[in-house]
């Protein structure tokens, strides 16, 4: 894996194009994503050598390479809070759910626009799926925005192909919804911005 700092934020990839992150707060951690299955006993390995506890894990969406291990999670940080963005979960809910991946184990809290964990802020950004959810660090301007925007061969919202990297096009439930999410978050004062696949970047495309 591949470990990134920056700030109280770090980036951790596995698998050159797959990535996390884990934010430190004061006395504990929040993992936003959890890479794909095959990496979760590396990534719980890395959490655990960490001087803090992990006390919230945040879905930014219901896609496997962002689940990772949620049952290995579960069973080596059980006080921790798991969370799903309500959108995302009441379409798990329905008869067709598509391509999601209804997580393995009960998700405790389902958070909604504005919704705040920790230093954290909750945004509602759908496109790459219905149920979507963006998170904003107001203090240091940073976003994290899930497969809403990759940035493999150049930055591209989600639904628009880039050779180098299709794939986060090809699972994408609208890419005019995901252009409006866009808009949507550029009007927050922003100086980096974290995406599922790629490395950081500081402007909107």
């Amino acid at each position: 894996m591949r470990i990134q700092k920056y700030g109280n934020l770090t980036q951790i990839t596995a698998l050159s194009v797959v990535n996390c992150f884990l934010y430190e707060e004061e006395k504990s951690l929040t993992l936003i994503d959890a890479l794909h299955k095959v990496s979760g006993k590396k990534l719980v390995k890395y959490l655990l050598a960490q001087n803090k506890p992990v006390e919230n894990i945040i879905f930014t969406h219901a896609h496997s390479d962002h689940l990772g291990d949620v049952l290995l999670l579960k069973e080596n940080f059980p006080k921790a809070t798991f969370y799903l963005g309500k959108r995302e979960n009441d379409v798990l809910q329905s008869s067709d759910y598509g391509n999601l991946t209804p997580p393995a184990i009960e998700i405790n809290h389902f958070l909604t626009e504005n919704d705040q964990v920790g230093s954290l802020t909750v945004l509602d950004s759908p496109g790459h799926t219905k149920g979507s959810i963006s998170l904003y660090n107001e203090a240091a301007q940073q976003f994290i925005v899930g497969d809403l925007i990759q940035n493999i061969g150049r930055t591209a919202v989600a639904g628009d192909k880039v050779w180098q990297f299709p794939f986060a096009a090809w699972a994408t439930w609208d890419y005019q919804v995901a252009l409006e999410s866009v808009e949507k978050l550029r009007k927050y004062s922003t100086k980096e911005i974290f995406c599922g696949h790629g490395q950081v970047f500081t402007n909107w495309p």
